[in-house]
């Protein structure tokens, strides 16, 4: 929608700010005030109703059609620097990504921070916007998935990078921080799913006794990749939001189309490449939950990968993604009143069974 003055004092709640602000990110980035389609999120994030407000502008001389991205409160604004960041780093290493119609993260005279991207066509390739859209989605779209992320997470941050950069990225996520905050993660989830007051719903799924089971085998078998000594002075680059709808993917009938990474706003770093992998490539194989035929190739193309670890060690390091997506994801909605239950009832119905695939998979590699 493009914003009248009028409309924009009226819908959002009275806040006459919002016309001098919109003319200031027009400003900001270098385009009229009337060349900016906001979304109701726009209106949104000056009332302090949400995170982020979004807009797109349209094709000028100077630019292509873009997407504004703007932040009011302090988080959000370092979450746009440290996507500015995360984009700027995944370039370098050769990660395709959103192009920048603005290099830099710009703040506006009243302090909305923004930053500036070239908008995404549909006709350029394939996203996945929701749960609906994803459950219907192509299969093969899980095996790209697995590919692109093992060849985007994981990799060695530059050492070159400017101290803004460094300090920009995300050192605080507990399931990557440290091998202490992850085991901390672990615990809680595992916990969490394993409460008494979720016995009924649980054991119609997979009894405790079984995911006692698998938990423990999990834990041993990763131990050694969690505990394992760092490299002082390496550190691995982290999306820490790899989600479906991040990910923009090919059409499958036009394979030279690129597969494309973007929401850099959580990214991070940490020295430890197994911390890296299981956060991005876990909360992936748990966000999948809606598709399981795409789920399936998710997990099989990571087990086949070489780009994941040596074959002695890959189907320990897929079925610890498997478990640890599950429990991460199933730990928030385990309660029937939860608006995503069916996230946790589809997880934990799958959970041994996907472990089983992967381990068939690997005795007939080793056959063949």
């Amino acid at each position: 929608m493009t914003l009248e003055p009028k409309e924009i004092k009226s819908t959002a709640e009275g806040n006459s700010l919002a016309v001098g602000i919109n003319s200031e990110v027009a400003s900001c980035i270098g385009v009229k005030p009337e060349e900016i389609e906001w979304s109701h999120s726009f209106l949104e994030v000056i009332a302090d109703k949400t995170r982020y407000g979004h807009g797109f502008t349209l094709k000028t001389e100077k630019y292509p059609q873009g997407f504004v991205k703007i932040a009011k409160n302090k988080i959000c604004r370092a979450g746009l620097r440290r996507e500015m960041t995360g984009l700027h780093i995944a370039k370098k290493l050769g990660v395709k990504t959103v192009s920048l119609l603005l290099s830099t993260y710009l703040e506006t005279t009243s302090g909305y921070g923004v930053i500036f991207l070239r908008r995404l066509n549909h006709d350029e390739g394939i996203t996945i916007p929701n749960n609906e859209a994803l459950a219907t989605a192509p299969r093969e779209l899980g095996a790209i998935a697995a590919k692109f992320i093992l060849r985007s997470t994981g990799q060695v941050v530059p050492i070159n990078l400017s101290a803004d950069e460094k300090a920009a990225l995300n050192r605080n996520d507990e399931r990557n921080s440290s091998p202490e905050s992850f085991w901390r993660i672990w615990s809680q989830q595992n916990a969490e799913v394993l409460k008494p007051e979720f016995d009924e719903i649980r054991d119609r799924l997979v009894s405790k006794a079984t995911l006692l089971r698998i938990i423990n085998k999990a834990e041993f078998d990763i131990r050694p990749f969690v505990d394992a000594p760092v490299q002082t002075g390496r550190d691995f680059l982290i999306h820490n939001d790899m989600t479906p709808n991040n990910i923009g993917f090919p059409h499958l009938d036009k394979p030279k189309e690129e597969t494309t990474l973007f929401d850099f706003e959580y990214a991070g770093a940490t020295d430890n490449r197994f911390l890296a992998l299981c956060t991005d490539l876990g909360n992936y194989y748990g966000r999948l939950w809606p598709n399981p035929a795409m789920q399936e190739d998710f997990i099989l193309t990571l087990l086949d990968d070489s780009a994941l670890c040596p074959p002695s060690e890959r189907l320990k390091m897929a079925q610890a993604f498997v478990v640890f997506g599950t429990f991460y994801m199933a730990q928030f909605a385990m309660s029937p009143a939860h608006y995503n239950h069916q996230m946790s009832i589809e997880l934990l119905k799958r959970l041994q069974g996907n472990l089983n695939k992967l381990k068939d998979r690997s005795v007939a590699c080793k056959l063949a």
